[in-house]
């Protein structure tokens, strides 16, 4: 006998709902999640859903025999253009003005990791909380829909601290550039 969450969906239906939202939009989630092998808690998957909700509708053409849909679209392209780094964008929740991330960029080409940045303190690299996967996918789509740059930034304005590699901007050149001299390439 399946579990019964509370919204009335075993893991395995909520799956299979995700899986029924995924396929008409252009996402970046795993595949297992995305299909419906892969049944996921009522957290994850109310994470999944609003991440699905706020992706693009996927642009559909037929093959020539028009039996398999083709997805046309950014996806990961899109993705791997955005450089490591720190960023900012809205906030989702609407509790703060800005969002600040860090994006890194991971071994395979275009594969992208974020965590969370959280402020305070006095400490020379900035304080980073880890995110879920879908989380991640959430921040780099709203880093694109913000602009890359802009992202950026808005980090580095707000922060001052340089938009590669976090540290404290010390100096007005700094600031203005956005960046330390290291970064820059100055030393």
């Amino acid at each position: 006998m399946a579990l019964v969450l509370g919204s009335g969906l075993t893991g395995a239906q909520l799956a299979e709902k995700i899986a029924a939202l995924a396929a008409g939009k252009q996402h970046q989630l795993a595949a297992y999640l995305a299909d419906g092998r892969h049944p996921v808690t009522p957290a994850a998957a109310d994470g999944i859903i609003r991440y699905l909700e706020r992706c693009p509708d996927r642009a559909v053409q037929q093959d020539p025999e028009g039996s398999m849909p083709q997805v046309t679209g950014a996806g990961r392209e899109a993705i791997a253009d955005i450089p490591g780094g720190f960023y900012a964008t809205p906030s989702r929740t609407g509790n703060n003005d800005l969002d600040f991330w860090k994006v890194t960029e991971g071994r395979k080409p275009g594969v992208r990791f974020v965590k969370r940045v959280i402020g305070g303190g006095d400490t020379k690299y900035p304080h980073l909380v880890e995110i879920s996967r879908p989380e991640q996918f959430l921040v780099l789509n709203a880093i694109l829909q913000a602009g890359i740059d802009k992202a950026r930034k808005d980090y580095a304005d707000n922060e001052k601290r340089c938009m590669k590699c976090g540290i404290h901007l010390t100096d007005d050149e700094s600031r203005a550039a956005r960046m330390g001299p290291v970064c820059r390439g100055d030393r």
